[in-house]
């Protein structure tokens, strides 16, 4: 920049651009005309938020939201031309006084702290950070030399690099933190070693436009240059593959990367317009006016992610699957251009089947951590976001990591049987099902549930979960009345033993006498006999008989003779069923053994042919004795059900 010289070149269309330097005095009448400084908004904030826009202009600094509306204009600096500006890892903004040959910092609400550096030998122009904090300022008059501050503005190198129409104009440092790319108000773009002190061949040459300026490196190695007429987005070879222009602009200066990472910002001091344009399809995303014209010759915006301080933030496990109830940890990573960002605030928040959030700072590694524990299942997406700004949000603009987490079924914690009591006839079927869920009452599917009954029955089995976490176990009840308890665990470690930690729930079972067969008739006679399992000889008799109301009445006797086993039973009669055959039946009732006692008896006959012997059988059983089911010896059972 040149505001001392007074001279043009015309360009494609006429427009006087070449020089493009003003007179002192239409410089000051255009302070005269700038727009009046704006009051903070109570829509905003009151520190810079990610995305706004920063518009250098005589005596100060406009502050712009994303959206282009005016802020503020915060502070009064004293330089009639302010042009490049740049944010240093705390968010102070600074400016470089063009006209006052000086650099000046302002705090992160735009208040004015003072003068950065010295020793600056004639306008400097541009400024840019490198990962380390260490301050690269280039220059466009007196040796046109770049110099290299530390971030206590003490100057630490002083670069002669070679230039074209006016030093060392626009700069901009690449992510090896060495290769310098710069403008030197001509058609080329430079590049210089700040690490061996080395000029370097040139990247682009030959640029069509009057003077090229402001310039910034993409992520990929391509490089946007506002070059007057038009702005140009160079190959990594630097050729030119894209333009873009806007109506009745013809004084590209300007030029700044959004933190969106897909546009940028550049403005036209002739007209004071300041536009944002898509960088893959050209499109104007936004503009407005910043001033009269020749007033505005510098742009910045606040989370520009410059090619010298590129971040990088990761998030860690990228996917994740954990059983519910159980912590889940990941682990962000904030770089700055490859090296560990210490010292960052970095938000994480949960949203998805469960939601949560948290903060860290980085440590050493520029890794932090966050932990939550889900109680939902599914899929939930998990961002990390880094606080540039440190203003507790995640702002538009600043940089996010995602990762996904899956929450499944967590192990057995309680099993609950069903029916927890019930009452069935002896010798018909009862099932009981058993459902797990885990600490959060979600169905386990695939476990192994293990059953086991004691009682009037002794038996067990097993089953394995479904979908709905249920397990269902049926056995058959006893011959005679009685009661069962039934068990049940989830042997979640399969390992056929029951742990202290695995869930479990007991039922209980009552067997009773079945319902009489109204009609039912049983006769034993002509003297029955039977050898019992226990070898002994058994004589019986009896009769019983159910009138058409399922009214019982009867008598029974049973003799074991010995030896084995030698008892007298003798006995009523409470139930008769006759089975649906029309053969077989089943007699219970009451009895003495020996002459006392209260005995609950069963007596189930077949009745085969006539006569009987060595065709019916027999079978009594009470207690602890069965006869087992015997072909008569001697006798005749008869089984008769009226219709």
């Amino acid at each position: 920049m040149n505001p001392s010289v007074c001279g043009s070149v015309t360009s494609e269309s006429g427009t006087a651009l070449k020089g493009w330097g003003l007179l002192l005095g239409g410089m000051l009448l255009a302070v005269l005309m700038l727009v009046l400084p704006g009051q903070a908004k109570a829509t905003h904030a009151l520190t810079y938020q990610v995305g706004d826009v920063f518009v250098a202009v005589p005596n100060s600094v406009q502050w712009r939201e994303p959206n282009g509306t005016l802020h503020s204009t915060p502070a009064t600096i004293p330089s009639p031309f302010n042009t490049g500006m740049a944010f240093d890892s705390s968010a102070n903004l600074y400016v470089t006084n063009f006209g006052s040959n000086n650099v000046s910092k302002l705090n992160n609400a735009g208040v004015l702290i003072g003068p950065f550096g010295a020793g600056y030998n004639a306008q400097p122009e541009s400024i840019v950070f490198d990962a380390a904090g260490n301050v690269y300022v280039g220059q466009a008059g007196g040796t046109g030399d770049i110099l290299k501050f530390n971030s206590a503005g003490v100057l630490q190198a002083s670069y002669n690099v070679a230039t074209e129409d006016r030093g060392s104009d626009w700069i901009d440092l690449a992510a090896d933190q060495c290769t310098m790319y710069y403008t030197s108000e001509g058609q080329t773009v430079f590049r210089f070693n700040v690490c061996t002190n080395t000029q370097l061949s040139n990247f682009a040459t030959g640029l069509p436009g009057s003077a090229a300026f402001a310039l910034r490196i993409l992520g990929d190695g391509r490089v946007l240059v506002a070059d007057s007429q038009t702005i140009r987005l160079l190959s990594t070879s630097g050729s030119t593959v894209q333009t873009y222009d806007a109506a009745g602009q013809n004084g590209w200066f300007a030029l700044n990367l959004d933190p969106d990472g897909t546009s940028f910002w550049s403005a036209d001091f002739n007209t004071g317009n300041v536009y944002k344009f898509n960088i893959a399809t050209g499109a104007v995303l936004l503009t407005f006016n910043a001033g009269p014209p020749n007033t505005v010759f510098g742009l910045a915006v606040f989370g520009e992610l410059t090619a010298a301080k590129n971040f990088t933030l990761t998030l860690a496990p990228p996917t994740a699957e954990n059983p519910l109830g159980s912590p889940h940890t990941v682990t962000a990573t904030l770089k700055e251009s490859g090296n560990p960002e210490v010292g960052a605030k970095i938000l994480f928040s949960v949203s998805g089947a469960n939601t949560a959030a948290g903060a860290g700072v980085t440590d050493t590694n520029g890794q932090a951590t966050f932990t939550y524990t889900g109680t939902n299942l599914g899929t939930d997406t998990i961002t990390a976001c880094y606080d540039a700004n440190s203003n507790a949000m995640c702002d538009t603009g600043e940089l996010t990591a995602t990762a996904k987490k899956t929450w499944v079924t967590g192990p057995p914690a309680k099993l609950t049987l069903s029916p927890k009591t019930a009452t069935n006839p002896v010798d018909t079927q009862h099932c009981v099902t058993a459902t797990v869920q885990d600490a959060f009452n979600n169905p386990v599917p695939n476990i192994t549930v293990r059953f086991s009954v004691t009682g009037s029955v002794t038996t067990s089995g097993q089953a394995k979960t479904n979908a709905s976490g249920q397990a269902t176990f049926c056995y058959t009840g006893p011959a005679l009345p009685g009661g069962d308890t039934i068990h049940a665990y989830a042997d979640t470690d399969n390992d056929s033993m029951q742990d202290a930690n695995e869930p479990f729930d007991d039922a209980t079972k009552a067997w009773v006498l079945p319902v009489t067969t109204p009609g039912c008739e049983i006769k034993i006679t002509n003297g029955g006999w039977i050898i019992a399992t226990n070898l002994d000889r058994a004589n019986f008799g009896g009769n019983a008989k159910a009138d058409e109301n399922g009214n019982v009445t009867g008598n029974e006797e049973y003799q074991d003779q010995g030896p084995a086993q030698p008892f007298n039973l003798h006995g009523n009669v409470l139930v008769i069923v006759c089975g649906t055959d029309g053969k077989s039946a089943t007699i219970f009732g009451e009895a003495t053994i020996d002459g006392s006692g209260s005995n609950i008896y069963r007596i189930d006959v077949t009745d085969n042919a006539e006569p009987g012997k060595g065709a019916d059988t027999y079978r009594m059983r009470v207690n602890a004795y069965d006869s087992g089911n015997q072909v008569l010896r001697g006798g005749n059972v008869q089984v008769h059900k009226s219709s």
